[in-house]
């Protein structure tokens, strides 16, 4: 993965770790790749990170991802701010175990809003307050995850769990429901939208302008740090300078510049492509879902399986 060095990557991640308001109040947090320089992907390390993490003991996990946690604030790599944001997730959920239930909200407020974990974050924030018979607390949480990430799959499961919060037939609860098939259909047909887009021939280059789409981060922000993309990235990016660089009586490796240009922009449209028909499949599962449950809450019906008593 060491392509993910590249120019252009290292944009694409400032996007998604740049400065953001922090889940838990109005504190501006700045991303570490803003400063840091275009780093190895080697002052990383993870080896050691994994092994924190699949630590079995929870204090020896804790004692583990707190010491991983101060090393990735030296660490220069452009991907640091995202392997931070996952260990403090990590953190907090081991902190949870532990019954620390003060200081994993702490760590969870700390992750920007536009952390990849961030909706997950809020999830886990919900549980917590839910756990300390605070459940209006949670519904508060799930709401903002609702209004922050309309199109994260997270938002859907948030909105049922705040209807099942409230009595699930209430008029409260019978919104929730509402909204939460409203929002699995926009979803779904924005997922379709770019699907359709996916099959122009220029739709790469969509990818490299400086103002992608909101909505195709979120349906193929895991595509920018896949390592195949990665590597594609890193080969246009190299031809692209290459060419600017030859003369014009440089023909044949004019032409072979071209085709090394050709053939990474193919593997970067077809991993995109692939993404956004799992996205559309993923969004047609769940928004039919959403609908059964809202016919539900509307009109109760006996599920098969359920024997009923006299």
């Amino acid at each position: 993965m060491a392509d993910m060095t590249t120019p252009r990557l290292c944009v694409l991640l400032l996007a998604l770790t740049g400065s953001a308001t922090a889940l838990g109040g109005t504190d501006t947090c700045r991303a570490v790749v803003r400063e840091a320089p275009a780093g190895s992907l080697s002052d990383i390390d993870y080896v050691t990170i994994n092994k924190a993490l699949l630590t079995s003991d929870p204090t020896q996990r804790l004692i583990a991802l707190t010491g991983e946690l101060k090393k990735l604030d030296l660490a220069h790599a452009p991907e640091a701010p995202l392997v931070r944001h996952r260990l403090l997730m990590a953190t907090a959920q081991t902190q949870a175990t532990l019954g620390m239930d003060t200081a994993a909200m702490g760590n969870l407020k700390r992750l920007p809003v536009n952390s990849p974990v961030a909706p997950q974050a809020l999830m886990f924030m919900a549980d917590i307050e839910v756990k300390e018979g605070k459940p209006r607390a949670a519904v508060r949480w799930l709401r903002q995850l609702a209004d922050l990430y309309p199109q994260e799959s997270l938002t859907i499961h948030a909105l049922w769990r705040a209807a099942e919060l409230n009595h699930p037939h209430s008029r409260q609860a019978l919104a929730l429901w509402q909204e939460a098939a409203r929002q699995a259909d926009q979803a779904l047909a924005s997922a379709q939208s770019w699907r359709d887009r996916s099959q122009q021939p220029d739709f790469v280059d969509t990818v490299s302008s400086a103002t992608l789409s909101p909505e195709l981060w979120r349906l193929t922000r895991t595509t920018f740090t896949d390592p195949a993309f990665a590597s594609a990235d890193a080969a246009q990016a190299s031809a692209r300078q290459q060419l600017q660089c030859i003369g014009a009586g440089q023909s044949a490796q004019l032409a072979e510049l071209n085709a090394k240009l050709g053939d990474s922009r193919a593997r970067m449209q077809t991993l995109l492509q692939q993404r956004l028909t799992t996205a559309v499949q993923d969004w047609e599962q769940l928004a039919a879902e959403a609908h059964y449950r809202l016919a539900d809450a509307q009109e109760p019906r006996i599920h098969p399986g359920i024997v009923t008593r006299d």
